[in-house]
């Protein structure tokens, strides 16, 4: 689940809930309802989750003008059609991620 839209379309309680219990893989937010999140979220408790503190726009990469600005979107096309993604940074998690979340045959 990724939310780079606006912090408060996110019920936070049933997110971390949702989680913690595995009912959702993980979680990309670059916005939350507090900003700054507060130091008791329990969200930043959570291994599964990427908080970017609203500023996850801004790469060279993410520039329309660049010639990589579609990398990031690819990716994400692929992880939601259940392809490990090329440029994943934890290869350590592949099996696992795969035998949970991966194509179906």
């Amino acid at each position: 689940m990724i939310n780079t839209a606006r912090g408060a379309i996110i019920h936070e309680p049933s997110l971390a809930e949702a989680l913690a219990q595995g009912s959702i893989a993980g979680a990309g937010l670059d916005v939350t309802v507090d900003e700054p999140i507060s130091a008791d979220n329990p969200l930043l408790k959570l291994p599964n989750i990427l908080l970017a503190g609203h500023s996850a726009w801004y790469s060279t990469m993410s520039d329309s003008n660049s010639e990589y600005w579609h990398k990031p979107m690819t990716q994400v096309i692929m992880a939601l059609k259940g392809r490990w993604p090329t440029y994943a940074v934890n290869p350590e998690v592949k099996q696992k991620w795969l035998e949970r979340w991966g194509e179906k045959a």
